[in-house]
């Protein structure tokens, strides 16, 4: 796999990562009664930690080909190390 194809594959595992929370919470909770105009608040959130999400696949791919630089990296194992590392760094980001 090309590494552009592993960082896409890297990246969609971090993206479920950061979309589960938020269809968790939208299964759990109804539609408000009322349309909101413009962005709301936690989807700003969400946004921001799609974009560090991106940035952590990128840093994950490049952590990998540095120790693996001539092995075939297949989309299961980076969709793995998207999912793992996102959530890992999440959570060691926090206070």
């Amino acid at each position: 796999m090309s590494d552009i194809f592993a960082f896409v594959w890297v990246a969609v595992g971090a993206s479920v990562a950061v979309i589960f929370p938020v269809l968790r919470a939208y299964v759990k909770e109804e539609f408000p009664k009322t349309a909101d105009v413009g962005i709301p608040p936690w989807l700003k959130r969400y946004i921001g930690l799609f974009a560090f999400s991106l940035i952590t696949a990128l840093i994950c791919l490049a952590l990998w080909k540095s120790q693996y630089p001539t092995n075939e990296l297949h989309w299961f194992t980076a969709f793995l190390l998207g999912f793992g590392w996102e959530s890992a760094v999440e959570k060691i980001g926090r206070p």
